[in-house]
């Protein structure tokens, strides 16, 4: 059990502990000295004022505990919304690796509007949700384009039959969808 003192990175939304992104960050390097956190800017579009962020958590030995993403807008954190950006994918990644998980209510554009993607859920509930839903036409597109610019259309029918994702994008869940944005993102910047 960590010996570090979490209180001073907590605090109450909606009548609920929320355990700041620090607080994540200290969880992480007590449990991992020398593991990383890794981010990268996917998306910087000054004239929309929108900023998206990858943030990879590894432990020691360079093995990915977990990926995420997050993104924020001039409009929705006018005063940092480029480093807001960054942090909700840090916590999303760090959340997702076990790190204050229990903890991570939400992040807020404002006070009155939660981002429910960082509300606690078991792993579990999240997977299922995420397996049932469907990515957007828009998505889909995304990623054929990302391909066609990138690896190769061969490439992606091959890496879907290689992941077990369906060959028809169809009947892709968001799971599918997610699984071939990461390995997209490896290949080239989406």
């Amino acid at each position: 059990m960590s010996k570090i003192d979490l209180t001073p990175f907590f605090m109450t939304l909606s009548g609920k502990k929320y355990l700041q992104v620090a607080g994540r960050v200290l969880l992480f390097r007590d449990v991992h000295p020398s593991g990383g956190i890794h981010t990268e800017l996917i998306t910087l579009d000054l004239d929309k004022g929108f900023a998206q962020y990858k943030a990879v958590v590894l432990d020691a030995n360079g093995a990915i505990l977990a990926t995420a993403y997050g993104s924020e807008t001039l409009k929705g954190f006018p005063t940092g919304w480029i480093e807001k950006a960054e942090t909700v994918a840090v916590g999303r990644a760090l959340a997702a690796a076990g790190f204050g998980t229990q903890f991570a209510l939400a992040d807020f554009h404002d006070h009155d509007h939660a981002k429910l993607a960082d509300a606690p859920v078991t792993l579990m509930d999240a997977f299922a949700t995420e397996a049932v839903k469907k990515p957007t036409q828009a998505q889909i597109k995304r990623v054929f384009e990302a391909a066609k610019a990138g690896p190769g259309l061969d490439w992606l029918k091959a890496r879907c039959a290689e992941l077990l994702i369906p060959a028809a994008s169809a009947e892709w869940s968001m799971v599918d969808y997610q699984r071939l944005v990461t390995e997209l993102s490896t290949a080239v910047q989406i």
